[in-house]
């Protein structure tokens, strides 16, 4: 932790304390700025020091002056309330907790990065440093890497951007490329890029329980029950707290097993050719890298358990020679199989920069499903064992294509609660008759000098918490799953439960998926014959005409799938 001094040094050497985030392109959650901290000694603490003295004046003022026991039955349990609430707001809010536990700092004295997206709640993030470079730091958001600069030697701003991954470089670069040469190469591009895998880490049932313990309708929760207790309600508070509790253990292990059928939709590892130090060796896919050069083939006779196992691109991979049929409905929808022509067939300059959207027909996206391969035309010495298309890796992990989408998948989801504009609306009209009839409760007891005052504030409070039932997350609960029941009925499969009371108010859906939805292709279901003498003469005639049918009035129908 920083000491007092050191605190007030780094406050004033933290000139940039908004860092924006350069050359960012579109992404799922792009980030606008992040924001430098390291952590405060205990005893500099907001939430720690302040009320700690608070603590100190109020029994001090108690001891030393015995009649102000009113004020002291009073103030205590309001100072023990901010505190409770100020350690809640350090949890329901990052803000709150940096201005409280952390003070801004430059990134060379910083321990933790506060992630701002351009929409949705920051984030903290562990920053780390560079091992090749000491002044280098770097951060992940959202399973991305974040480089972030010191300031320089001239008192220039720190600087923060996305990592880049080689993708985006000159044509020559890539007809030239030979895979990583040396095993410095190799390391260098294994701790920048990292390792290729989608690996997303299981939480731990104790960690959810904590989050969702200090959530803000939970808590609201606790305090109901607890008023509930202070009444003397004691078998009905006992009995809704444990039914709280069994629903909140439900949702978590429901997100559990989100997170365990997520992590079954990643590619497992599987066995690639790679040329590394000149020489063609046998990889696992999750230790492919961008740069390295690989080989792919498909393998019919692989088999696990009996089943046919289909052999899938590992990464993104941009085409040198052959040529390759890929299968990319899982990561566009679209089942009509793509052929990729290798990069020299576009006869383009040499200085032409590689754009992954233009040149997309000599790039195979990671994810997809290699149906058919040809060998390339290049010198037998450069070919790899056993034949195959041979392309140079530009993207792997959660950078790539299929990356992208499990970090769709990962991330959009946020934690929906059962509140929108219209539950706001109406509970704030609720709230407006139990205030009027708290107020009326509360003048009529005071009017009665022998009324317990403990009594007379107890009610007034549970009429003010009585508006917002303590059931209403666990009714939202029920009514989603009905609706996950009614759907999967008709096999209707649905990712975000907690958005189905959002599209309760959809209208009207309007799709565009030729290929998806429909099949591209016609199909000849059968002939239809018109029978004789029903005037067929003329629908014969309009038939063949239309439908190209022969002279006895008959029709081929074809329908699309």
């Amino acid at each position: 932790g920083a000491t007092g001094p050191e605190h007030e040094a780094g406050q004033r050497n933290a000139r940039m304390n908004a860092i924006p985030v350069a050359d960012e392109d579109s992404d799922d959650l792009p980030l606008v700025r992040v924001r430098c901290y390291a952590r405060r000694a205990l005893h500099w603490r907001l939430d720690v020091a302040p009320l700690c003295a608070a603590y100190a004046a109020a029994f001090g003022a108690y001891a030393l002056r015995p009649e102000l026991e009113e004020v002291a039955v009073v103030g205590t349990p309001c100072l023990v309330l901010a505190h409770l609430l100020l350690f809640l707001a350090t949890h329901w809010s990052v803000r709150v907790r940096c201005a409280t536990q952390l003070y801004a700092c430059p990134p060379a004295r910083a321990s933790l990065v506060c992630a701002e997206p351009a929409s949705g709640a920051p984030r903290l993030c562990p920053l780390e440093r560079e091992a090749a470079a000491p002044d280098a730091f770097f951060f992940t958001y959202h399973k991305r890497k974040y480089l972030l600069g010191a300031a320089g030697k001239g008192g220039g701003s720190p600087s923060c951007r996305k990592l880049r991954m080689p993708s985006s470089e000159p044509l020559s670069h890539y007809a030239e490329c030979a895979g990583l040469q040396t095993p410095a190469a190799v390391e260098a591009a294994r701790a920048r890029y990292g390792s290729n895998d989608f690996s997303i880490p299981r939480p731990a049932f104790s960690e959810l329980l904590q989050e969702h313990a200090t959530a803000p309708f939970f808590v609201f929760q606790m305090l109901c029950v607890l008023l509930w207790c202070l009444d003397d309600y004691w078998y009905y508070s006992v009995f809704t707290l444990l039914m709280l509790l069994l629903f909140e253990c439900t949702v978590i292990k429901s997100r559990l097993r989100n997170v365990d059928e997520l992590s079954e939709l990643a590619t497992p590892a599987s066995a690639v050719l790679a040329r590394r130090c000149g020489k063609w060796e046998r990889l696992s896919s999750t230790d492919l890298l961008p740069g390295d050069l690989v080989a792919l083939a498909r393998t019919p006779a692989n088999r696990l358990l009996g089943q046919p196992v289909d052999t899938i691109v590992p990464a993104d991979v941009l085409l040198l020679h052959g040529s390759l049929a890929l299968n990319e409905s899982a990561l566009t929808g679209e089942s009509t199989p793509q052929l990729k022509e290798p990069l020299p067939s576009l006869g383009l300059p040499p200085s032409t920069r590689l754009n992954l959207a233009e040149h997309r027909a000599c790039v195979a996206l990671g994810g997809t499903k290699l149906l058919q391969h040809s060998a390339g035309t290049q010198p037998r010495s450069q070919q790899p064992p056993g034949g195959g298309a041979v392309g140079v890796v530009l993207r792997t992990g959660f950078h790539s294509s299929q990356g992208k989408l499990m970090r769709t998948i990962l991330f959009a989801t946020e934690r929906v609660n059962g509140s929108d504009r219209e539950t706001l609306l109406f509970i704030l009209f609720l709230l407006a008759f139990a205030i009027a009839a708290a107020g009326h409760v509360l003048s009529v007891g005071l009017a009665d000098p022998a009324r317990s005052r403990y009594k007379l504030a107890l009610h007034c409070m549970m009429i003010v918490t009585s508006v917002v039932p303590p059931e209403l997350p666990m009714e939202l609960s029920l009514a989603v799953n009905h609706s996950l029941l009614a759907l999967h009925r008709r096999d209707i499969f649905c990712t975000e439960p907690f958005r189905i009371p959002f599209a309760g108010k959809v209208q009207l859906c309007c799709f565009d998926k030729t290929g998806t939805l429909t099949s591209d292709d016609l199909v000849v279901q059968g002939v239809a014959a018109v029978p004789s003498g029903s005037g067929g003469g003329s629908k014969g005639s309009d038939g063949g005409s239309d439908g190209g049918g022969g002279s006895d009035g008959g029709g081929a129908a074809s329908t699309g799938k």
